[in-house]
């Protein structure tokens, strides 16, 4: 059985230990197996991010905070909650490695 901390290189299918992915590579990484360019998905912390905003703004609507103060408590409750709710989505769904993508830029005109 494999352990489901490694993860699976999608060009290459190589298995790749946690330590050889670094935490806060904004750009990406090379696949130590066939040199392809990867990054974490940000599928579960986008999603957790959503759901954290929608659950700290209908907790304080229900406490009875309307207006501009639940809209306040519930942007304050944001942070903590995405937190919680990220670190627990991730256990349950561990982020899978996709091909890291250049960004478009513009080129300057000639």
């Amino acid at each position: 059985m494999v352990s489901r901390y490694l993860k699976k290189c999608p060009a290459c299918a190589r298995l790749i230990k946690p330590a050889e992915i670094p935490s806060w590579e904004a750009t990406g990484f090379d696949c130590p197996g066939c040199g392809k360019r990867l990054k974490n998905s940000g599928t579960v912390i986008k999603a957790s991010a959503l759901i954290a905003l929608l659950l700290s703004l209908a907790f304080f609507r229900y406490l009875g905070y309307r207006g501009a103060a639940g809209i306040a408590l519930g942007l304050l409750a944001f942070v903590p909650v995405t937190f919680a709710l990220a670190v627990t989505l991730a256990l349950i769904f561990p982020q899978r490695l996709e091909l890291y993508e250049k960004p478009l830029t513009r080129r300057p005109p000639d």
